[in-house]
């Protein structure tokens, strides 16, 4: 009887040890799936929030402003041997520099970034605007920042750091300015890090820059921390003070589990619960994206798996305990098992609300910008399939800043809601509208050509301007600029990319006057005043 008992307990243990370990293994699986679908999502958004503002210094340095005034300094210009007060004293009263930082300070709202700055060759910025008087970049020469060293190579420039005379920490992109081939400077923008933080709202999900420090976390205190294996052991303590002003850098709380032999769990900070850890960089952009998915269930399934055996164990002694604790057994699953269908169904309520709130725009009830991304990547995915053509929509109200600044941030509140009420009445059923953020809007027409497109966007453009809204027994006229973009299944082109070339003719035709239309090249402007 000895001998049978040890034989059973030899059994039931691995038996339950396999049990467990399947169960471990699916849990995991399905989290680590969960982890690289959040991270892909959200590298899709930050893609395509970063090549817009890829796209501003790129533009900025064909302006025929900026060349004329970087003209006048020359290719073989020498740094300013002046003071740097008595330099800036005299481009600021320079006219036509004071007139194009004056231009800068007009359209920094509109492109979405809190400045803009002109550097000559020598790498003094010549005129400058967003910043406040006493932390101007103009007099200022930055030709150790390496968004400036890779305008004198030719190219276009990317880097984090702190600001050198704002000390607050942001993106930096920039774009060479040329003219025959001579180098005569460098355009840059910067969008301080608390405009991107709407992006990054999960606790457990983070971005670091290309030496592995934390730029951007749903935990605020993860900020300026570095990742596993960050480079930025690797740069040279000057490096560091020039670009992030301080020279240490605490690692994130992370250590390695060895759970179900997988090779990405970590415990993060000091947390016993294991973390599926996913890790989405971006080839075009210096940003790495990390997201952490918790497995506490495993720590439950180790628990269970001794339990298992246990009870299995027991269950060899004799036939009466046998039958005994088959009988309690039998009884305790099927109240565990109508216990967790209730569980189950409270669970599926609460995640159809979560799903609800998620989804949505919590302003205006529209679909909000993940739910919307979700949406064009299935139509994409159906108009492959199908080869049916559709299109997409980018729509800014004109002077929603001059709505909050003169009526009230309610009043801005009310002039959203309404424009969507306004663009609900005109779509198809088919439509989907998702808010982007602020006062950008985004539609997603399928089985539509640009042209059906383009007619569709001025509809609800002019029902808009002839709709406007009341609040407080006041009249607020709104209006609104278009960018469309159509999407074929001939196409060879990404997402962003089409999102791209739709805001690029949203930005047209609010260069053009705004409340107007604006299609594909191949595609006539409609004017919104005829």
């Amino acid at each position: 009887m000895v001998s049978v008992i040890a034989l059973w307990c030899v059994i039931a243990w691995f038996w339950a040890d396999a049990i467990g370990q399947a169960r471990e293994l699916r849990l995991i699986e399905r989290e680590r799936d969960a982890a690289q679908s959040g991270a892909a999502t959200m590298s899709a958004n930050i893609g395509l929030s970063l090549a817009h503002l890829r796209s501003i210094p790129a533009m900025l340095a064909k302006d025929p402003a900026v060349v004329s005034i970087l003209l006048r300094f020359g290719p073989d210009v020498t740094a300013s041997t002046l003071p740097e007060a008595k330099r800036r004293e005299i481009w600021q009263a320079e006219p036509h520099l004071s007139d194009l930082a004056h231009r800068f300070e007009e359209i920094l709202a509109d492109v979405g970034v809190n400045q803009i700055w002109v550097m000559n060759a020598a790498g003094d910025c010549v005129v400058s605007g967003g910043f406040p008087p006493a932390g101007t970049a103009t007099g200022v020469n930055y030709i150790d920042r390496e968004y400036f060293r890779a305008g004198q190579r030719g190219q276009n420039g990317r880097q984090f750091a702190v600001g050198r005379t704002t000390d607050l920490p942001g993106l930096y992109y920039s774009s060479p300015v040329t003219m025959a081939g001579q180098f005569l400077g460098v355009v840059t923008v910067k969008i301080e890090l608390d405009n991107l933080s709407q992006l990054v709202t999960d606790p457990n999900t983070f971005v670091s820059d290309e030496n592995g420090i934390v730029i951007l976390a749903g935990n605020k205190n993860l900020i300026m921390h570095s990742v596993p294996g960050a480079k930025v052991g690797d740069v040279s303590v000057d490096d560091l003070k020039n670009r992030y002003k301080r020279t240490m850098f605490a690692p994130l709380g992370m250590t390695p589990v060895a759970l179900a032999g997988q090779p990405d769990l970590v415990r993060w900070n000091d947390n016993p619960t294991p973390y599926v850890f996913s890790v989405r960089g971006r080839s075009d952009d210096i940003v790495t994206i990390h997201v952490l998915r918790s497995v506490a269930g495993a720590l439950a399934f180790q628990q269970e798996r001794l339990w298992s055996f246990l009870s299995l164990s027991a269950t060899g002694g004799s036939l009466l305990v046998l039958l005994a604790g088959a009988a309690i057994y039998l009884r305790g699953g099927i109240e565990h098992g109508r216990e967790m269908a209730r569980a189950n169904a409270r669970l599926a309520d609460l995640n159809a609300k979560l799903a609800q709130q998620a989804n949505t725009d919590a302003l205006t009830g529209c679909a909000n910008r993940r739910q919307f991304m979700a949406a064009l990547e299935a139509e994409r995915r159906r108009s492959g399939r199908y080869e049916s053509p559709f299109s997409v929509a980018l729509l800014d109200l004109d002077h929603f800043k001059t709505v909050n600044d003169y009526h009230g941030h309610p009043a801005g509140d009310e002039a959203l809601r309404h424009f969507v009420a306004v663009a609900t009445g005109v779509l198809r059923s088919t439509d989907v509208l998702g808010r982007f953020g602020g006062d950008e809007f985004s539609i997603l027409m399928p089985q539509t050509n640009a042209r059906a497109a383009i007619l569709l966007g001025e509809r609800i453009r002019a029902a808009l301007e002839a709709s406007p809204v009341r609040v407080g027994g006041k009249q607020i006229r709104l209006t609104v600029s278009v960018g469309i973009a159509q999407w074929s299944a001939e196409d060879d082109e990404t997402l962003e990319d089409l999102l791209g070339r739709a805001d690029t003719d949203l930005y047209a035709a609010k260069g053009a006057g705004r409340s107007l239309s604006g299609a594909d090249d191949d595609l006539k402007m409609v004017d919104g005043s005829s």
